[in-house]
């Protein structure tokens, strides 16, 4: 017979702090109360929990493998590079690639995009995806989205092709050893940031690429719902930065720029404020949609 589970429940704070904190922040005791009892006793600390801003992201190139990454990315650009940017079939995949093609295209390039099926590519890099994804025009570049930190083969194929490799994920590394690349960006590798989905790490990378080439016409808001689709899919840890991509991100999925978004928004009924049940868990009728047969590389 399993052993009898015994709760501990921590002492109550203290009713004076609680009672500053509700005037301050304008909260219920109850909410102020767990908050307190996790830890966030200093206001300062409280006040980033609760409301999480844009301006205490950290800075992107403290992330492995950034300044490699954007590095070759530039290179691209300069060089009007043919590049293929292959992604993995879940949201966190999917949400990936979408922002590395929006930031890459505010460059001038035409990247290719390319998602393998389950059943006939499998997950994560694989050489006959590799293949599928050239078609009849091999890339001088492949980016690599949610997938790829350990697929040493995939590399060094790619390797003898000539072919430049960019992997940006948040997998654990193997203990055997990691693809060897022009750029790996995975936090895992690193000490800081492990919490990150890929749509993290890309937005990072993003964000990366504009603080060392500006574009005065791109605003990076109006992309983090992308991330924010990401980050609470992949049922990452909603920590740190993590709070400060969903919570914003939310906020731009009201006002969203990006007609797919539009279109799953009607399909899920989300017609109020979005929040992170629509996200993270939303029943959807497809009935009376008409999918497509072929996959547009």
């Amino acid at each position: 017979m399993p052993a009898k589970q015994k709760w501990i429940v921590k002492d109550s704070p203290d009713p004076d702090l609680v009672r500053e904190n509700c005037e301050r922040f304008s909260l219920a005791a109850s909410v102020i109360s767990i908050a307190l009892q996790r830890g966030f006793e200093n206001p300062e600390d409280l006040e980033q929990f609760l409301y999480p801003r844009l301006k205490d992201l950290g800075d992107p190139f403290s992330l492995p493998g950034v300044s490699s990454a954007v590095q070759r990315i530039f290179e691209a650009v300069d060089n009007n590079e043919s590049v293929v940017l292959y992604g993995d079939y879940d949201v966190d995949g999917v949400s990936s690639i979408a922002l590395l093609h929006h930031f890459l295209a505010a460059y001038g390039l035409k990247p290719r995009c390319f998602l393998p099926t389950r059943l006939e590519e499998g997950y994560g890099l694989s050489i006959q995806g590799i293949e599928h994804s050239f078609g009849d025009d091999p890339p001088t570049l492949l980016i690599a989205a949610d997938c790829g930190t350990n697929s040493r083969d995939e590399a060094q194929f790619l390797k003898e092709l000539g072919i430049d490799l960019i992997i940006l994920d948040h997998h654990e590394p193997s203990t055997d050893g990691v693809a060897q690349c022009v750029a790996l960006v995975n936090p895992k590798v690193g000490k800081d940031f492990h919490y990150l989905c890929t749509g993290g790490v890309v937005f990072k990378v993003g964000h990366a690429l504009l603080k060392t080439r500006p574009l005065p016409d791109f605003d990076l808001k109006e992309y983090l719902d992308l991330v924010a689709l990401a980050t609470i899919a992949d049922i990452v840890p909603l920590e740190d930065e993590n709070r400060i991509y969903s919570r914003r991100g939310l906020m731009q999925l009201d006002r969203t720029i990006h007609p797919g978004l539009v279109a799953l928004k009607s399909i899920a009924g989300v017609s109020s404020q979005a929040g992170a049940h629509d996200v993270g868990f939303k029943p959807v009728s497809y009935t009376h949609l008409t999918l497509p047969t072929k996959r547009i590389v």
